[in-house]
């Protein structure tokens, strides 16, 4: 008797911890502090909210994977994925965006820091500027803008990659938004020499992208 209420509990208890375990899919993600970093704790600011937004409203558990930005271009391009903080391009027809938060984050430049304002009416402004930012697959259409107003553009791993190289007076500009010097690894005195555009390239939301060819195994259904 007592060895067949023993199997009865095993029993029990692979059921109930098959039912409570979740497929576990990954997030693609670049370093990009606060954000989403290996760094940081929960994996960046954007890991913590889409974790608190999976608890309602997923049937998976989203894990990061972080790949540099040409493998993770070159990965979404060939539809191997389900959820990505990095961005498909514009008219990849089976991505869809989930905003996680209401701030806005400002993109723009940063260079060495001057006593006059950082700003420009237009692109074609910065004639003749380099300016570091992460490496793409393919040129897409911010990239092409800066080609088209005369700047130069040099490829890097990280964001903080290329502040540095604005430090080391490598390149004029870094391209970056207003909050990542904040968890960056720079000392208050780097940070300080630094000064971020008033005027921006972009605006964006702070979310993720999906596949939709995905949707049936990510959402909880009636729930998305």
């Amino acid at each position: 008797m007592k060895k067949i209420t023993f199997l009865l509990f095993c029993l029990l208890s692979f059921f109930v911890m098959s039912a409570n375990e979740r497929l576990k899919v990954d997030v693609i993600a670049v370093d990009y502090p606060p954000y989403t970093s290996l760094k940081l704790p929960g994996y960046g600011s954007s890991f913590s909210l889409l974790s608190q937004y999976a608890q309602s409203h997923f049937s998976v558990t989203p894990i990061p994977l972080f790949l540099p930005p040409a493998r993770a271009n070159r990965v979404i391009k060939d539809g191997h994925w389900c959820l990505s903080f990095y961005p498909p391009k514009k008219d990849d027809k089976y991505a869809r965006f989930v905003s996680l938060s209401d701030s806005i984050v400002k993109i723009g430049f940063y260079r060495l820091r001057k006593n006059e304002r950082f700003k420009w009416a237009e692109l074609k402004e910065l004639k003749g500027k380099i300016v570091a930012l992460l490496r793409p697959n393919v040129i897409g259409i911010m990239h092409q803008s800066f080609l088209d107003a005369g700047m130069q553009m040099v490829y890097v791993e990280s964001i903080e990659q290329g502040l540095q190289l604005v430090l080391k007076n490598r390149v004029d500009y870094a391209f970056g938004d207003n909050l990542v010097l904040s968890e960056s690894g720079l000392s208050d005195d780097q940070q300080l020499r630094l000064q971020f555009s008033e005027s921006s390239v972009h605006n964006a939301k702070i979310g993720f992208f999906y596949n939709i060819e995905c949707e049936q195994k990510l959402f909880i259904q009636n729930n998305n």
